[in-house]
């Protein structure tokens, strides 16, 4: 009888670690695909990377305490975009930095380029105590050029023709144009979300939209309380269908 004990208690031992190792596996630290904490660095191609590895079969891409400056970088499907506390994504200030490659806003063409972007992607989260920090202030991105034409000013996030979205604790601040612009999206969760962003013009938190109005029936929007800000501004600011 010990010894079936203790061949139990084994095999349970192995599953368990087997168990742990697959969980393991399935989260990638953008430090170990080259981000460098510090306010210089591009870590784009990093950032991505981590994302491309965890799209392979689903998982947490986790972003460490720090800060990561980024230009745009795409989140795929199965991914959740994890940010520690006090981890801080900071959008890099040239708008270089920015594809043009993406979908624009085309209520907004000035705002076509945006720091965290998802086209048909289904099962996407961003959570985290940590902040995803625009840095959009005027003198970064301004509002008028010398030439007299409006200049680009990029948005936090948006997500194009996506499902399953999941957006818990993480602070969205200083967006230099839109928070988050979520265009023709099937079941959005907000919870516990802070937008602290009012460094700019046209700061809306989040703007709710269809690139062909009147096509379909509104998305189901459920926004969950204490939904947190620390500003007063709209936070379901605009909705368009």
């Amino acid at each position: 009888m010990k010894n079936n004990h203790i061949v139990i208690s084994l095999f349970a031992g192995i599953i368990g670690l087997l168990l742990g190792c697959s969980s393991a596996q399935h989260e990638f630290n953008v430090l170990e695909f080259g981000a460098v904490s510090d306010t210089t660095t591009l870590n784009t191609l990093a950032i991505q990377k981590a994302i491309d590895k965890c799209a392979e079969k689903g998982g947490k891409v986790i972003v460490p305490a720090g800060k990561y400056v980024s230009g745009t970088i795409n989140l795929k499907s199965n991914v959740e975009l994890y940010l520690e506390e006090e981890a801080e994504l900071l959008g890099s200030t040239s708008l270089d930095d920015y594809s043009k490659e993406n979908k624009g806003a085309i209520e907004a063409p000035a705002f076509d380029e945006t720091l965290i972007y998802a086209d048909n992607a289904s099962n996407i989260k961003i959570s985290g105590k940590g902040t995803i920090n625009g840095r959009g202030f005027r003198t970064n991105f301004p509002v008028t050029l010398e030439n007299g034409e409006l200049g680009d000013r990029p948005m936090l996030i948006r997500f194009i023709e996506c499902k399953n979205i999941n957006l818990t604790d993480v602070t969205l601040k200083n967006s230099a144009s839109w928070c988050t612009h979520m265009v023709d999206c099937d079941r959005i969760v907000a919870r516990n979300v802070t937008i602290d962003s009012q460094v700019n013009t046209n700061n809306d938190g989040f703007w709710m939209g269809a690139r062909i109005f009147y096509s379909k029936v509104a998305p189901f929007i459920q926004v969950t309380m204490p939904f947190v800000r620390k500003v007063q501004q709209h936070v379901l600011s605009k909705i368009w269908w």
